[in-house]
């Protein structure tokens, strides 16, 4: 079923391939926080990484032919959609994925340009704002 769109979301059917998506980042993220945590455990003076930073850079890397099969895109809002996305028991051992919404909210086809801080978040850059006084 194609996607839809209302009041700035955008709804699609879970399907088998979706939710493999979802897990495999999902893993992603959970194997970089794993790693920093195990470095540290055994050195305290231990390189501390940004485990967000990885996995945007993963997701990043992920191919283009995948992600619009799935009808995503490269940008922030799919990537934080995708990340806290919650994968119940259910869906892990149904048949029928199709009575599972994934709902995705914001512009998702629009581009990030060098001048926008979701643009510094993708590349891995932490953006800083400004501190009021």
């Amino acid at each position: 079923m194609p996607p839809t769109q209302k009041n700035n979301m955008t709804t699609q059917r879970l399907s088998r391939r979706l939710l493999s998506l979802i897990l495999y980042v999902q893993a992603y993220r959970n194997f970089a926080i794993q790693r920093t945590n195990y470095a540290q455990a055994r050195n305290r003076r231990a390189k501390t990484t940004n485990w967000h930073a990885e996995t945007i850079n993963f997701y990043n890397g992920l191919p283009d032919r995948d992600l619009q099969a799935l009808n995503l895109h490269k940008n922030i809002n799919d990537f934080e959609t995708i990340l806290n996305f919650t994968v119940t028991e259910e869906m892990l051992h149904t048949k029928n994925l199709g009575k599972f919404v994934f709902v995705r909210t914001g512009q998702r086809n629009t581009p990030h340009t060098p001048h926008t801080p979701h643009t510094r978040i993708l590349r891995g850059i932490p953006h800083r704002t400004p501190c009021m006084t």
